[in-house]
C-alpha cells in the first residue's frame, strides 16, 4: 500500500481559492492564497515547476 502524499499536483484547470496553500517541491517556498482568482485555470509556479496543492500540514 502506498504511503499518502503530504502534496498533490495542481490541477492545471483548477482555479486558485481564497486559503489554499502550494509548496515548490525543489525549494521547498509555500504560498498561500489570499485573495482568489476569477481564471479560467491558474499556474503557480516557482523554480520552473508547477507547485504542488499542500492537501494537509
Amino acid at each position: 500500500m502506498k504511503a499518502k502524499s503530504k502534496a498533490k499536483k495542481a490541477a492545471v484547470s483548477s482555479k486558485a481559492k481564497k486559503g489554499e496553500k502550494y509548496v515548490c517541491d525543489s525549494c521547498g517556498m509555500i504560498v498561500a492564497v489570499d485573495k482568489g482568482c476569477s481564471c479560467e485555470a491558474c499556474d503557480i509556479v516557482c523554480c520552473g515547476q508547477d507547485m504542488q496543492a499542500v492537501t494537509c500540514r
